[in-house]
């Protein structure tokens, strides 16, 4: 693997599908290790994925439409400790020739979050497994929790008694309290 190749890599080359065809991916250790890595979480168990590609417009566009499943293990946000997670999603992106001249600089148009995502195709090939991991990334809990975590949260209103008691030590923000309230 080269530093600029997926870790997920299944390259497709348009010109060898015909018709709708259908892909399955299972990731390998190794994919599953070095994604996790990229998506800086402890582990991902397993990933599978069955892809279908077909051509939508006189082979110019493509549209890749699939399911996948995973198991992986977070941090949770409060304890530090692992938390399981089991995906299953499914997920559909339209590629095109033609998303390769995108000008950066052109207007946006007004219903641009309407259409589906259009993503270019580089060199003849869609990457089944870029897509996967794209995907499998967006749908990973951004604030991962064991379910019995709890979160104590001050806001501040506690008196310097209270704090004290609490914790032991002083609150540090006790003198900007009393300097508001001799104002």
């Amino acid at each position: 693997m080269t530093n600029n190749e997926p870790e997920l890599h299944y390259p497709i080359e348009i010109n060898r599908i015909g018709r709708k065809k259908q892909f399955k991916i299972n990731a390998d250790e190794s994919e599953c290790s070095r994604l996790a890595e990229r998506f800086h979480i402890i582990s991902i168990e397993n990933l599978n994925a069955l892809i279908t590609v077909e051509p939508v417009k006189k082979k110019i566009s493509y549209c890749v439409e699939g399911s996948f499943e995973a198991d992986v293990t977070q941090l949770c946000v409060i304890t530090l400790e692992p938390v399981k997670q089991h995906i299953k999603e499914t997920f559909k992106t339209i590629f095109s020739i033609e998303a390769e001249e995108f000008d950066e600089n052109a207007p946006i148009p007004e219903n641009f979050l309407e259409e589906d995502d259009i993503e270019p195709i580089f060199d003849g090939i869609i990457d089944i497994g870029e897509e996967v991991a794209e995907q499998l990334s967006m749908t990973l809990d951004s604030f991962p929790k064991k379910q019995e975590a709890t979160f104590t949260y001050n806001d501040g209103n506690d008196s310097d008694e209270d704090s004290a008691q609490n914790n032991g030590k002083k609150n540090p923000f006790a003198v900007l309290t009393a300097l508001k309230s001799n104002k």
